[in-house]
């Protein structure tokens, strides 16, 4: 399966240098971290249903569409009022995941001695500290999509024995996956915490 972030998806605040691995091995990284994630928020079943929707990595049920590209919905808030989200889709998501991880292993270059620090030529090397503020930043914004924000617990949901506490309103895929269960019956959630600064790498 192709992927669904391209290399040309990391502009902006989530740029990356391309000149330190080739393409191959960036995009290695980028399937591979896309594949946990994925896994994590949709369990094999829906993964493996959601790869075999795919045409030249384009789903082709609406329901897959809708979760891969987005899309707008109504949810009740806590006032029982509809409101409107924008499901932005889980490429968003996983661009900020995606980019903690290429930053973390271009930290080191895999030799026939070992993993060694990464040389630097004509640049002065970030700290430890810079780059576990940006990994982790990065990494934090991929959780708040995937769906947790913990200065708004609002609502209990009991989903497969397990308890969650969110939002229904905020913007993000658990968010969307619960208010269209119906589409996703096999849906099985594993949470991820924030990132704190503490010594990623």
């Amino acid at each position: 399966m192709a992927n669904f972030v391209l290399l040309t998806d990391f502009v902006g605040e989530i740029a990356i240098s391309q000149s330190k691995y080739g393409n191959d091995k960036l995009n290695s990284i980028i399937t591979t971290t896309e594949a946990k994630i994925l896994t994590d928020l949709l369990g094999d079943d829906l993964y493996l249903k959601l790869k075999a929707d795919l045409v030249n990595n384009i789903p082709q049920t609406t329901k897959y569409l809708n979760l891969v590209n987005g899309v707008t919905y109504s949810v009740k808030n806590i006032d029982n009022i509809d409101v409107n989200v924008d499901y932005k889709g889980i490429k968003q998501m996983l661009r900020y995941f995606i980019y903690a991880e290429l930053i973390r292993l271009q930290e080191t270059d895999n030799t026939e001695v070992g993993e060694v620090e990464a040389k630097q030529q004509n640049s002065t090397r970030a700290r430890k500290t810079q780059l576990n503020t940006l990994i982790s930043n990065a990494y934090n914004n991929g959780v708040k999509l995937y769906g947790k924000d913990i200065e708004d617990f609002t609502v209990s949901i009991k989903m497969h024995n397990n308890e969650y506490f969110y939002n229904l309103v905020k913007n993000n895929c658990f968010n969307f996956l619960y208010k269209h269960i119906t589409d996703y019956p096999t849906w099985q959630f594993t949470p991820k915490d924030y990132m704190f600064l503490n010594g990623y790498l």
